[in-house]
């Protein structure tokens, strides 16, 4: 739920499809698993009780297995409620401002922990987040432009189907991307090759599906959202 500058005009480049292209998970420090194995995680959310709230509990307590244990705390019990040591997971906006009166928004799920002066601050600042891990997901035409007149967007998560790529199914493919990757104990970027050579040989003989979230398109001097054609992407793809 950042906001780096504001809105100078509704003029968007986003990348969401290169980003999902690749490696859809970012991690921004090396070691980052020491950090929190020793905590409890919590999933800040608007409410505790909303749409599929209990499949994703359930999907977090089953593949989050990096730290003691999981739940969900409400966003207007952060303030002074942070635990030194834990990590919270919640999603966030990122609002850059380029040339010509660009912007570029990046929405995402943040795992982060509490720095040491936001245990001391009683009113909770996004600001004093320390970021470990970002999970790159999409938003609508409409929330991008709500996005832009806010000081900041909190999403719950269920989003009221405002955002792409996201229920309970693929957040458990999330986190096990998430969990592989941080046992590393590298640095990955969303541009980053993550090609399985494996997995593509199956491609050949299995059928590849492709969500529908994938189709939807918003680039520079787009005003609303748009739908690519499906024959076209699929027009060079020889296999099932």
């Amino acid at each position: 739920m950042k906001i780096l500058s504001k809105s100078i005009a509704f003029f968007f480049v986003i990348t969401f499809i290169a980003i999902q292209a690749n490696a859809q998970v970012q991690i921004l420090e090396k070691n980052a698993l020491e950090k929190i194995q020793n905590g409890h995680s919590h999933v800040v959310v608007n409410e505790l009780h909303f749409p599929e709230s209990e499949d994703f509990l359930d999907v977090f307590k089953k593949y989050w297995t990096l730290t003691k244990g999981v739940d969900f705390i409400s966003s207007e019990n952060l303030s002074g409620s942070l635990v030194a040591g834990d990590s919270y997971f919640s999603i966030e906006a990122l609002h850059i401002s380029g040339y010509y009166g660009s912007q570029q928004i990046y929405y995402y799920l943040n795992l982060w922990v509490p720095s040491a002066k936001s245990l001391k601050d009683k009113n909770f600042k996004i600001e004093h987040e320390e970021e470990l891990a970002h999970i790159a997901i999409s938003a609508d035409f409409g929330t991008m432009k709500e996005t832009m007149k806010t000081n900041g967007m909190f999403f719950d998560f269920n989003s009221e189907g405002r955002l792409f790529h996201w229920h309970p199914g693929l957040l458990k493919n999330y986190l096990q991307l998430l969990t592989a990757e941080l046992k590393t104990g590298k640095k990955l970027d969303y541009h980053d090759d993550m090609t399985d050579k494996s997995q593509v040989k199956a491609l050949s003989t299995q059928t590849l599906f492709i969500a529908e979230d994938n189709l939807n398109k918003v680039t520079a001097f787009v005003n609303k959202q748009k739908v690519m054609d499906i024959k076209e992407i699929t027009k060079d793809y020889k296999f099932n």
